[in-house]
């Protein structure tokens, strides 16, 4: 009887380990700089390289937000403790997509993790990538127009 009790104490043990050690957090995004209050923003949570930032459908998380006062907030909760990057568009117009000038240069406000400097070719996620890696992680992403 008591190796029977063990191993079930054994097992329950490694169930916990397994199941319930992965570490969550938060990440809480201020986007500043935002030259109006029409439209909204979207903001593009990735967990990869791939799609990153202009695949929508390959984004882990989106968020539309109103902007107050020149800023927007979000928070993505719960997340697993890992490499993320976020990609921004300040949708002006509201028609969710980023409208452009001669077919090339965006004629609305973006922004992504990390803030790198906008240059003809977006950002990479790695430019882009911060690691959570405690319960709350605090970002101010600048947006260039």
């Amino acid at each position: 009887m008591n190796k029977i009790l063990f191993a079930t104490f054994l097992i329950l043990l490694s169930a916990i380990n397994v199941y319930g050690s992965e570490e969550r957090g938060n990440i809480h995004v201020t986007i500043e700089g935002l030259k109006s209050s029409e439209g909204y923003v979207r903001i593009r949570l990735y967990n990869s390289k791939d799609g990153f930032p202009r695949s929508g459908e390959k984004a882990l998380a989106t968020e539309r937000v109103k902007i107050g006062k020149g800023k927007a907030q979000s928070t993505f909760r719960d997340l697993p403790y890992g490499d993320y990057a976020i990609g921004i568009l300040h949708d002006e117009n509201g028609n969710d997509r980023m409208d452009l000038k001669w077919g090339f240069f965006p004629s609305e406000g973006a922004g992504v993790s990390n803030n790198p400097k906008p240059g003809l070719v977006p950002p990479s996620f790695e430019e882009a990538k911060v690691s959570l890696k405690k319960s709350d992680l605090k970002l101010n992403i600048n947006i260039y127009y």
